[in-house]
């Protein structure tokens, strides 16, 4: 069986409302959190017409969004904060999206007893962390109890609450893309049949950007990884400069098109002895970064079978990850496919994959990065294009293997998160 994938396919059935009743958006061009105080706004989301028979259970379930703006709109955010969500069913066999602030309260009364927490860090400015939008944890047992209702039909609607748990004391706002933005980047509900193990980003794409001309970046770790498990990372500069990567890190590619874009990707097993941040060091000259780092779950040991990758450069509008014929022929791999292109280019208006679809450019005159992922069950993953405006790129395809378990280590102990270039 396929992943099943369940994208927003309505304005209607995504938007936000505040619990004291003085608030609700359904046909906003974003939603997300407000944490300023106990009036917080609440995320709520409907999939349609879920394909699953009363009973159905699920290996994986998540929730994967984008995020609408790299300024979480214009909320003058907090670095370096996290914020508690509680992910949470509508209880009812058929969910409705609701069209009020009274609507939303009787679902908000009807939660599922399984609930899910995540923790989410708002951080944001030019020159420092940032992030990429969100993929949720294992969300299966909301699913699971969805539809072990004993009036679950097969087609019906699930809908699901996002509330942030945590007053963070301060005005800051975690922007995402809803459907009107964004029919690409919108939030999407993935089911993963049981028996099936697939590897997957999970929690925050964190991003680190610099607008300056910099040798070098503290890149911040992901929050929340689990010893044992994959963390990659890839780094763009508008040159041909080379990056070395820290102790522990491996790098697959470092590759550059002609003087005007280069693109590195590396990846670590975590140990549970890491601090806040890793550096990745550039060659002489200096250039504008951008740079990306996520956590991978579920994926086999990579100090077995490490992630496998391919690159190939051109000059057009198309920039194409190349084909990766993983060892050990046809399994369920998980594939990213990463495009940089010079400062001409344009941010992608086409991904290859359904998940991630993320891009950014930190400055006019900057290289740009692109990411986007997908599940892929075959002995050769070739991701297909993007499409930018004519221009210098890099693309990559990275494959990773699946894990041969569900099972997951310790949380491991950071520090706080943060980066800094120099």
């Amino acid at each position: 069986m396929a992943v099943a994938v369940y994208p927003v396919v309505a304005d209607a059935d995504d938007g936000w409302a505040r619990s004291t009743g003085d608030g609700f958006a359904n046909t906003y061009n974003y939603m997300g959190w407000n944490a300023a105080d106990e009036d917080a706004n609440c995320m709520w989301l409907r999939f349609q017409a879920i394909a699953a028979a009363q009973g159905a259970t699920w290996e994986d379930a998540f929730i994967a969004c984008g995020l609408r703006t790299s300024d979480h709109a214009a909320y003058a955010p907090v670095w370096r904060t996290f914020m508690n969500v509680n992910i949470y069913g509508v209880d009812e066999d058929d969910s409705a999206a609701p069209g009020n602030n009274a609507a939303w309260d009787t679902d908000h009364g009807i939660h599922t007893t399984a609930t899910v927490p995540m923790r989410y860090f708002l951080s944001n400015d030019s020159g420092c962390c940032m992030d990429w939008g969100f993929i949720t944890p294992d969300i299966s047992s909301i699913p699971d109890e969805l539809t072990g209702r004993g009036g679950w039909v097969t087609g019906y609607d699930m809908g699901f609450h996002l509330d942030p748990s945590t007053d963070i004391g301060v005005s800051s706002y975690a922007d995402f893309c809803d459907y009107a933005t964004s029919s690409t980047r919108c939030p999407t509900l993935a089911l993963v049949p049981n028996g099936e193990i697939w590897a997957r980003p999970v929690g925050m794409v964190m991003r680190f950007v610099n607008a300056q001309y910099t040798k070098f970046v503290d890149m911040p770790y992901p929050p929340d990884m689990r010893i044992g498990e994959t963390v990659f990372a890839a780094i763009t500069t508008d040159a041909n400069l080379t990056a070395t990567w820290p102790t522990g890190w491996t790098e697959l590619f470092d590759t550059a098109s002609s003087t005007t874009v280069s693109l590195s990707g590396a990846w670590y097993k975590v140990t549970g002895a890491e601090g806040p941040t890793f550096r990745i060091t550039l060659s002489d000259g200096a250039a504008y970064v951008d740079s990306m780092c996520v956590r991978i779950m579920r994926a086999a040991d990579p100090s077995v079978t490490p992630p496998e990758s391919s690159t190939a450069t051109g000059a057009s509008t198309t920039p194409d990850p190349p084909s990766v014929s993983p060892a050990g022929g046809s399994k369920k791999y998980l594939a990213l496919a990463i495009e940089a292109n010079d400062s001409t280019g344009s941010t992608p208006t086409a991904f290859p994959y359904t998940f991630g679809c993320m891009s950014e450019r930190v400055a006019s005159a900057a290289s740009g990065l692109a990411f986007c992922w997908g599940f892929v069950e075959s002995d050769a993953v070739n991701p297909g294009t993007f499409t930018i405006t004519s221009d210098e790129w890099v693309a990559a395809t990275v494959v990773f293997h699946p894990a041969a378990s569900t099972a997951e280590g310790a949380i491991a102990t950071v520090g706080g998160v943060w980066g800094m270039a120099g």
